[in-house]
């Protein structure tokens, strides 16, 4: 029950914020991408150091979460009001699967026990399962939602 609200919170947060703030699913799609990388690829350099510069041994898990959620907390701070309210309602389901995705990409750092719980649920087991289909069908689904929602340019030939 406790990492089913971890899970819940991992994806609702962002969900939440982007909506509230009109942040576009291809900025929050791509900030997501980014702190996975940054996770993955500086996770263990950056958890040694502050282990060794702070004493603290269990730090690692929350410096490789922090160096995910970085990008995508300043994407939220750089990125809002970016999109037009009406743009809003074309953006709430690729915002979903983004949050969802999230959620599953962030479970990676957190404490093993609450991935465990989580995956050991009917829910969790299906996403463990089905991990990878589903982050590249949420990215090629904010991609095609992009393409048939960017607003067209204006070719007018009007007078100035």
């Amino acid at each position: 029950m406790e990492s089913t609200i971890v899970v819940a919170a991992l994806a609702g947060v962002p969900l939440l914020l982007s909506l509230l703030l009109r942040v576009g699913s291809v900025h929050m799609l791509l900030s997501v991408f980014v702190g996975e990388v940054l996770a993955s690829r500086l996770g263990d350099d950056a958890a040694w150091i502050f282990e060794n510069l702070f004493s603290a041994d269990a730090a690692g898990k929350f410096v490789r979460l922090f160096l995910f959620f970085l990008p995508v907390l300043l994407t939220l701070i750089f990125l809002r009001k970016k999109l037009p309210g009406k743009a809003m309602l074309t953006q709430f389901l690729p915002l979903l699967a983004v949050s969802v995705m999230t959620a599953m990409l962030a479970l990676e750092y957190v404490p093993g026990g609450v991935r465990a719980g989580f995956y050991s649920s009917e829910v969790g087991s299906i996403l463990q399962q089905a991990g990878d289909v589903f982050v590249a069908g949420t990215a090629v689904f904010v991609l095609i939602s992009t393409w048939f929602s960017a607003r067209k340019a204006h070719h007018g030939h009007g007078k100035h």
